[in-house]
């Protein structure tokens, strides 16, 4: 962290309370904006974030969308916060702290909804983004959303575009905004990076919205430097899995020799974001007593992580069954209980190469005893046992199967 920021944070937290609205949000911003190179201080961006809930609407919009934004990365984990109560430096004492306070974005929601039309497109994007990773708007929010990015779509900057593809992606809306901005996108391919490159190729994917020529011009474009940056990384290889799986005949040497490159930071997050060791521990006893002999937790998929896997060789199964574990926001959307995008590309993937998918809603796991939750895995395995896998799932890749 900049020492002007480390010296300067002690002053602001005592004089907080007598700083304007303005004057908040614009050192939230500044601390915030410090990011990937330093920390946030806890303690501060707290008093601030309290001070701005209660003076919102006094900002002007280009403002609170900043603290919109702001709050909704503290909510998803983006930032690395200190405890400046505690003197040790912050690369010392920073955390992953828990930030879980929503009610600035649900309050000014109605707000932003009447004014988004008259956004301009940055602002727009930043909307649609903290709304997305803070899994706090309606749907009725995001249709408004929707009809405000196609009006604007002409105006959007490439990491604009393919922000907003992403974010409508991981909703698993606006497959018609992806047909939309395909032209735009072709038409301006010199104007967008590899990063941008894999954003699209995800959204494309995540919206199953396959055009085995569009994606040809996209692949044709990366380049192993752009690819191996970790945002990058981290949708390129899901997207590229999906393709070879829809569109085997489309260069697999390449295909194959660019998903090496993101493979490997893949896996990493999906390791990240699997489901608790206390809930995988409770499915494997489970499975132990409805009879399944032979149990595998975390099982590397070709990057894709399952949280326990039942093979069917010594289970006397058919075929083997991915038993994947869901929660808001992990794996599920908070307000509506969705899947996300990122989890039915998994899902789609997992069968599509021969798995039967069985899908576990934390509340309902935690509501049942051990010998209920027995029961419901040995039905549902029998079930999923009856799913289309592999070809019969996939289809032509023209029109492929859900």
């Amino acid at each position: 962290m900049s020492r002007v920021f480390l010296l300067s944070t002690e002053r602001l937290r005592l004089c907080c309370s007598s700083l304007t609205v303005e004057q908040a949000s614009d050192v939230m911003w500044a601390y915030c904006k410090l990011q990937p190179h330093g920390t946030v201080p806890k303690g501060l961006f707290e008093l601030l974030y309290n001070h701005i809930l209660q003076n919102f609407s006094k900002l002007p919009m280009p403002r609170l969308v900043q603290c919109l934004l702001n709050t909704a990365r503290g909510l998803s984990g983006h930032f690395r916060f200190w405890d400046e109560s505690v003197s040790v430096h912050p690369r010392r004492n920073c955390h992953r702290f828990a930030f879980r306070d929503r009610r600035l974005l649900q309050q000014a929601e109605s707000q932003v909804v009447k004014e988004v039309a008259e956004m301009e497109s940055r602002h727009l994007t930043a909307v649609v983004q903290a709304y997305t990773l803070s899994h706090v708007a309606s749907p009725e929010s995001v249709s408004v959303f929707l009809r405000a990015s196609f009006d604007k779509s002409r105006e959007l900057a490439p990491e604009e575009l393919s922000a907003l593809l992403v974010s409508y992606a991981t909703l698993r809306v606006g497959s018609s905004f992806a047909g939309h901005v395909q032209i735009d996108i072709l038409d301006r391919l010199a104007q967008f990076s590899a990063v941008h490159f894999s954003e699209i190729l995800w959204a494309f994917c995540a919206l199953r919205h396959r055009d085995a020529h569009f994606f040809a011009t996209l692949l044709r474009l990366l380049t192993p430097g752009g690819v191996r940056t970790a945002r990058g990384a981290v949708l390129l290889c899901p997207a590229l899995l999906e393709i070879r799986t829809y569109f085997p005949s489309l260069d697999p040497e390449g295909l194959e020799r660019y998903t090496s490159y993101v493979r490997e930071p893949f896996c990493r997050s999906q390791m990240h974001s699997a489901a608790p060791e206390v809930a995988r521990e409770s499915l494997a006893r489970s499975l132990s007593k409805a009879g399944m002999k032979k149990v595998e937790q975390l099982v590397d998929i070709d990057g894709y992580v399952v949280d326990v896997l039942v093979p069917s060789d010594g289970n006397e199964l058919d075929k083997p069954v991915a038993v994947q574990y869901h929660s808001a926001p992990r794996t599920l959307h908070m307000a509506t209980g969705e899947p996300l995008g990122q989890t039915m590309m998994k899902q789609r993937y997992l069968r599509a190469h021969g798995m039967c998918v069985v899908n576990i809603l934390d509340e309902t796991w935690d509501s049942m005893d051990c010998e209920e939750q027995a029961l419901d895995l040995a039905q549902q395995i029998q079930r999923a046992q009856k799913q289309p896998t592999g070809k019969s799932f996939v289809g032509p890749a023209h029109r492929p199967k859900e």
